[in-house]
């Protein structure tokens, strides 16, 4: 797996291909929700956390932050 664009992690390298190897194209792994787009040879993952965002205060509300990465296979 080679990241075209944005980043990934290890653990979220091995959660895609898991996802990918059980034939799907979404999935929940741990606090994660991965949603895959395959567009010509290229993968586009978007991947939804809930988090309380820059400046993790113990007050501050949660949020939804999705990040997007490209890459191929």
């Amino acid at each position: 797996m080679k990241v075209i664009h944005g980043h990934l992690t290890q653990t979220e390298k091995k959660a895609i291909k898991l996802i990918l190897k059980c034939g799907y194209m979404d999935g929940v792994v741990g606090r994660k929700t991965y949603f895959l787009k395959l567009r010509d040879e290229i993968y586009e993952a978007y991947i939804t956390q809930k988090d309380r965002g820059l400046v993790s205060v113990g007050g501050s509300q949660l949020r939804i932050s999705t990040y997007k990465s490209k890459f191929i296979l």
